[in-house]
C-alpha cells in the first residue's frame, strides 16, 4: 500500500532524572514521549525523536524498537518479531547508535510501516543505554533507558467499559473522591477525559472535579479517580461521572451523604 502517511499528534515531554551531587540540576529528557497516530493499515510514519542530555555524562544509546501488548489488562513490552503482525519489527531507525555529550541534543528518526494485519496498536521505541561516563572523572554515571510511546487508532472499533462509580467520602485528612475503572473493549487506543458533576438533592450544580487521564490500550483496565477539595455541606447528593473518548461517551451515577 506504498508509504502513504498516518497522521499523528506528538507529546511533548519532560522525563527527568532529577538532581544529581554537586549539580543544580541534572536531568534526560525526551521529545515527544507520546506519538498518537491515526490511519490504517500498510501506512507509515516518519519521526524525530529527540534525546536531551542535561547531566556531566556522556551516554552512549541503541535504538531498540519493542511491541507493546496487553495481557490480563495489563501492558507486556515485547521485542520485536515475537509477536503476530509485529509493528516495532517494521522500525527502522536512522542512525542505529548516538553518543549524547554533557548538555547536548542528539537526534533520531524512526520510519515504521504498519502491517497488512495486526492485532497491536502501541510499540516504545527506546533509547537503550549502553554506557554512561563522566568525562572529567572518568567514572560510571548513571544509567537509563528511556522510551516514545507510540500509539495507533487504525479503525472505528472504539469502546470502553465502566465498573460501577466509587464514592470515598472525606475524612479530616482525605478529599471527596470518586473512582472508576475503565475497560478498554475496542480494538483501539483511547485517552477518555472524564469529569465527575456533584449535584445536590434539588439538582442543582454545586462543584466539579476532573479525573486524571490516562490512555487505556486494547484491553487495558485502569482505575481512573477525581478529588473534590471544597467542603459540603451535610446533605443528601448526586453525582453524574462522564468519560468523553474519541466522538463517545458514557456516565456513571451515584448517590452519597454528607454527614
Amino acid at each position: 500500500m506504498g508509504h502513504r502517511i498516518l497522521s499523528l499528534i506528538s507529546v511533548l515531554a519532560l522525563v527527568a532524572f532529577g538532581a544529581l551531587p554537586g549539580h543544580a540540576q541534572a536531568s534526560l529528557s525526551l521529545s515527544p514521549a507520546v506519538i498518537m497516530a491515526s490511519g490504517t493499515f500498510g501506512q507509515s510514519l516518519t519521526q524525530q525523536l529527540t534525546i536531551n542530555n542535561q547531566t556531566p555524562d556522556v551516554f552512549d544509546f541503541q535504538m531498540v524498537a519493542e511491541d507493546i501488548v496487553v495481557r490480563n489488562g495489563k501492558r507486556v513490552f515485547l521485542p520485536a518479531g515475537e509477536e503476530p503482525g509485529s509493528i516495532a519489527a517494521t522500525a527502522v531507525f536512522a542512525p542505529q547508535e548516538i553518543v549524547a555529550p554533557p548538555h547536548t541534543s542528539q537526534s533520531v528518526t524512526i520510519t515504521i510501516t504498519i502491517p497488512p494485519k495486526t492485532d497491536i496498536r502501541a510499540i516504545a521505541a527506546i533509547f537503550h543505554a549502553k554506557s554512561a561516563i563522566n568525562p572529567k572523572s572518568g567514572s560510571v554515571g548513571l544509567v537509563a533507558s528511556m522510551g516514545t510511546l507510540l500509539t495507533f487508532n487504525l479503525t472505528d472499533h472504539v469502546a470502553v467499559a465502566p465498573d460501577p462509580i466509587q464514592v470515598s467520602l472525606p475524612t479530616a485528612t482525605t478529599n471527596l473522591t470518586f473512582s472508576d475503572v475503565l475497560t478498554n473493549t475496542g480494538t483501539e487506543p483511547v485517552l477518555p477525559k472524564g469529569v465527575a458533576a456533584i449535584l445536590n438533592a434539588n439538582n442543582h450544580l454545586v462543584g466539579k472535579a476532573d479525573f486524571a487521564q490516562q490512555r487505556l490500550l486494547p484491553g487495558e483496565k485502569l482505575p481512573f479517580k477525581a478529588q473534590f477539595s471544597d467542603e459540603l455541606k451535610p446533605g443528601k447528593y448526586h453525582v453524574l461521572c462522564t468519560f468523553a473518548f474519541q466522538g463517545h461517551s458514557d456516565t456513571q451515577q451515584s448517590d452519597f451523604v454528607i454527614q
